[in-house]
């Protein structure tokens, strides 16, 4: 779940391992009513921009009431340095970064036309040692484990369900543009950074699910890890998002069984 087409991202001290017996903690991120921008880091493909963005980690600001264009963003530093501000999406801000390592510490600054936030934020690590499966049956609960070098502030497990997309193109890559599917089922769950393991239980098909895809359709299962700050009036959530989700494809003319 990627937060641009997200409508929609991170993931070395003591290895853990993935067989704790501590219960997983549902949470919410702290939520703060002064702030107006919420900015997000993350780990993106970037192929789909062209050969001239050659970054794979971007940044994204945009404000909690895009109706209100008072509030801007003037400029952003990033360990000092100026970035370029774009806006494919207006009004939200984009700004690519270069690779960021797993444990570094960066320097960010964030000048809006009502405050300066300055922000020394953590990359996550990465989730290792995911046990997810090689075929996925909703029906039936299934609990991940895994691994990570040190805690994050928050993570979050996500499944998904989408039925066949609308045109073509996404009849072969349904997940290019999931707004373009039909959606019927998703969760996300935030649990603390200590947190090892996930339950999820089971699913019952809905009689509209199974009749709302003409040839397969697609699932997945998420795990990422987020380091989270507040600083004036943004927000900034930042995820290591690499290699931690699993798709699965489930066909009309399959046993429940294979899917």
């Amino acid at each position: 779940m990627r937060k641009t087409a997200i409508v929609f991202f991170l993931f070395c001290v003591i290895l853990i391992t993935s067989c704790s017996n501590k219960m997983p903690t549902i949470i919410k991120i702290p939520t703060n009513d002064d702030i107006e921008f919420e900015a997000h880091i993350y780990y993106y493909v970037i192929s789909g921009l062209g050969d001239d963005y050659g970054a794979d980690w971007v940044l994204t600001a945009e404000p909690k009431d895009p109706n209100n264009l008072d509030v801007k963003i003037l400029s952003i530093y990033f360990n000092g340095e100026e970035m370029e501000l774009n806006y494919y999406y207006d009004p939200t801000v984009w700004v690519f970064l270069p690779y960021l390592e797993p444990g570094d510490i960066h320097q960010l600054k964030i000048n809006t036309t009502n405050a300066v936030a300055n922000f020394a934020f953590t990359v996550p690590y990465s989730i290792d040692n995911v046990n997810f499966p090689e075929k996925y049956n909703f029906t039936k609960p299934y609990t991940l484990n895994w691994t990570i070098q040190n805690n994050s502030s928050y993570q979050f497990v996500g499944r998904y369900l989408f039925t066949r997309c609308e045109n073509e193109l996404q009849h072969a890559y349904p997940w290019l543009n999931t707004r373009n599917c039909c959606q019927q089922h998703s969760s996300v769950t935030i649990l603390e950074g200590s947190d090892r393991n996930f339950s999820f239980k089971s699913l019952a098909i809905p009689e509209d699910f199974i009749s709302s895809y003409s040839n397969y359709g697609l699932s997945s299962l998420e795990i990422n890890t987020i380091n989270h700050y507040i600083s004036k009036n943004i927000a900034l959530t930042v995820f290591n998002l690499h290699e931690t989700q699993q798709r699965f494809y489930f066909y009309r003319q399959g046993d429940i069984e294979d899917w």
